[in-house]
C-alpha cells in the first residue's frame, strides 16, 4: 500500500512539474512578445508600433554618427549653428505623396531638398528640419531667435567650409506660407540658405498652425 502511495505521488509531482515547466516557458514566451499599447516619456499611451517609431525618430545622433557621415564632395554635409548650439547631419530629402518637400526622418538631423540648389552655387539651398518630436525638442526648436548677422555653417563633402549670415526671420500662418519665394533666395543675395520648420500649436493631422522661415545670403 505504501508503495503505492508512493507511486502516486510520485506521478502528481511528476504532473506538476511538467504543468510548472509549461508555465514558465509560456510567461517566458510572454515577456518575448512586444505589448500592444506603451507609454511614452510624455505619458501618452500609444501601440508599440507606433512607440518603436518614435524612438527611431527621436534616437540621439552622436559626434561620431555625423563623423562617420559621408556624401558626395559637392553635397550639404553638416551644418551648424553656433548661436544655438546646432551641429547636426544634412540627409537629402525629396517632395511627399502631396508633392510638398519632406522634412528628414529624425528630429536630430537636417533635410536638404535635392532639388534645390547645391552651396557654392547660384540659387537658394532649401532646408528643413523639425522643432519637436513627439516627446522631445528637435533641431531646430529656437530657430525663431536667431538674429540678423547671425551665422550659419554649412560644410560639404569635401570638407569645405561656406559661412551664410541672416538676412531674416518670419514666423508665419503654415496658410500663408508662400514655397515659391522660399525656392529662391532674396532679392539681391546670390547663393542663399533657407530653412524651415513648425511651430505654434499642434493641430490633428501630425502639423502645427505656424511656420518659422529664415533666410541666410553666403558671406562673399
Amino acid at each position: 500500500m505504501t508503495s503505492r502511495l508512493q507511486a502516486r505521488w510520485t506521478l502528481i509531482g511528476a504532473a506538476i512539474g511538467v504543468v510548472s515547466g509549461v508555465g514558465c516557458v509560456y510567461v517566458y514566451l510572454q515577456s518575448l512578445t512586444p505589448p500592444e499599447r506603451v507609454k511614452t516619456a510624455d505619458g501618452r499611451v500609444v501601440p508599440f508600433e507606433e512607440y518603436e517609431r518614435i524612438k527611431q525618430e527621436e534616437a540621439p545622433v552622436l559626434r561620431d554618427d555625423i563623423a562617420s557621415y559621408r556624401v558626395a564632395p559637392d553635397k550639404p554635409r553638416v551644418l551648424s549653428i553656433p548661436k544655438l548650439g546646432v551641429y547636426a547631419r544634412i540627409r537629402p530629402v525629396g517632395k511627399d505623396g502631396s508633392g510638398r518637400m519632406q522634412a528628414p526622418a529624425s528630429i536630430n538631423d537636417v533635410g536638404w531638398y535635392s532639388e534645390s540648389a547645391l552651396p557654392g552655387v547660384r540659387g537658394a539651398m532649401m532646408m528643413a528640419g523639425h522643432a519637436s518630436g513627439r516627446t522631445r525638442l528637435g533641431l531646430f526648436a529656437r530657430l525663431d531667435t536667431l538674429d540678423v548677422g547671425d551665422v550659419i555653417v554649412i560644410e560639404t563633402g569635401d570638407k569645405t567650409v561656406r559661412e551664410y549670415r541672416v538676412t531674416q526671420v518670419m514666423t508665419v500662418p503654415v496658410g500663408r506660407v508662400d514655397m515659391n519665394a522660399f525656392a529662391r533666395p532674396q532679392a539681391g543675395v546670390s547663393e542663399g540658405l533657407n530653412l524651415i520648420t513648425c511651430a505654434g500649436e499642434w493641430l490633428n493631422g501630425d502639423n502645427y498652425t505656424q511656420r518659422v522661415i529664415v533666410y541666410a545670403s553666403r558671406n562673399l
